[in-house]
């Protein structure tokens, strides 16, 4: 899935979901698509080259 789920790393290190995606908001399979994502990354966690990415973008 192509930049689905856009990731946001906050400055208080906690990473965000969202699943606004302009026009294809309201498509229900891109949705469907979208929240199965959104639940397979809560239920497993991020890879550890994500979790390496965010630590260095906060020492910044």
């Amino acid at each position: 899935m192509k930049g689905a789920i856009t990731k946001s790393i906050l400055s208080n290190s906690k990473i965000t979901f969202s699943d606004k995606v302009k026009d294809r908001s309201h498509d229900p399979y891109f949705v469907k698509k979208v929240e199965a994502s959104k639940k397979t990354l809560r239920r497993v966690g991020f890879p550890d080259e994500l979790l390496k990415l965010q630590a260095e973008r906060l020492k910044k």
